[in-house]
């Protein structure tokens, strides 16, 4: 009869692995009469194959958690607004940027709410589910042209320059990764440069700002219409375009006091376009910095009215109000 024979070794640190046959050979036993017997022996994974099994086990193991918080270093150190979020809509995870943008204490918070309920101002969420389900069945990168809109848990509205990517796994979309940079600060300055360069437009009077060597880097309707030239045309000009040969000669010697001083207001004359008359025009100009660079703005008024109005006067001053004959006064002139 055939007697099979097991024998076990587990001592309490060893971890259940898969054993491997290592060798084969007739094993003999002794029993407690001392009969010997030899048996068919197979030799399984020993202690030291299995020791070194567990130290590789433990170094993959270790090098993955390694790995693991180097990618959560990563990911929450980035400057820009990072989320993750299930095909559902909801939040499966926040870096801490977007948790701060969005007036959490930490992403903890948020996570395992609806995005959209959370995340976008109310007018905006169909829109933006409707364009996230689209991602969802198609797979597409989503590229948003207009800044979109994200609101804090306080109310207060954010403007970010967004980019969505699906996550693909097995070939399924397995959620979408949203990443974006805040550019609030940046918006409300545009806003702010707009609101101010309707009021520019809106005024009667000429606005040019010019860098020191004449290049015009802004110039407002008026100052077209002036020129009788297009806003891009006016662009490719200098300064020593836009005034009358006469006007060009003292340029450089006003632009050596203008920089010494900071300010000057001097008296020039517009030419003559196909549409209007050559004028005089009163100059204020202002040396400001911008940008950590130095420009002048020039702002010209048109004094024709008071031209007019000082030769009025002056000839009223010198000549006899009936017969308009030069008086005493201008002859004791």
């Amino acid at each position: 009869t055939d007697i099979v024979v097991f024998a076990v070794i587990t001592p309490s640190d060893i971890l259940v692995a898969p054993l491997e046959p290592v060798c084969t050979d007739d094993l003999r036993m002794v029993d407690r009469l001392g009969h010997e017997s030899f048996i068919e022996s197979t030799l399984l994974l020993g202690i030291l194959g299995i020791r070194n099994l567990l130290i590789s086990f433990k170094e993959a193991t270790e090098k993955a958690q390694k790995e693991t918080a180097v990618a959560d270093e990563y990911f929450d150190s980035r400057g820009g607004v990072i989320a993750v979020i299930e095909n559902d809509g909801v939040i499966r995870r926040l870096n801490a940027t977007a948790a701060e943008l969005l007036g959490a204490g930490s992403a903890g918070v948020l996570l395992g709410r609806d995005w959209f309920d959370v995340a976008l101002p109310i007018e905006d969420r169909e829109d933006a589910r409707a364009r996230f389900a689209k991602i969802v069945e198609t797979g597409e990168v989503q590229v948003d042209r207009d800044d979109c809109r994200l609101v804090t848990l306080a109310g207060e509205e954010r403007f970010i320059a967004c980019r969505k990517r699906p996550l693909m796994r097995d070939g399924e979309v397995d959620g979408v990764l949203f990443t974006g940079i805040d550019i609030t600060a940046r918006r409300r300055m545009e806003d702010e440069l707009e609101f101010r360069s309707i009021l520019l437009d809106h005024t009667t009077d000429s606005f040019v700002v010019h860098d020191l060597d004449g290049r015009i880097i802004y110039a407002n309707d008026v100052a077209c219409a002036w020129r009788g030239v297009s806003r891009e045309e006016i662009l490719e000009m200098r300064m020593s375009d836009l005034g009358t040969p006469a006007a060009a000669e003292g340029a450089a010697q006003r632009m050596e006091t203008l920089t010494r001083l900071g300010s000057l207001v001097f008296e020039s004359e517009n030419p003559a376009t196909e549409s209007q008359h050559s004028f005089p025009v009163e100059v204020h100009a202002n040396v400001v910095e911008i940008g950590g660079r130095t420009y002048v703005l020039s702002t010209g008024r048109d004094i024709s009215d008071r031209k007019q109005a000082e030769r009025t006067i002056r000839h009223m001053a010198f000549h006899d109000s009936l017969t308009g004959l030069p008086n005493r006064a201008l002859l004791a002139d």
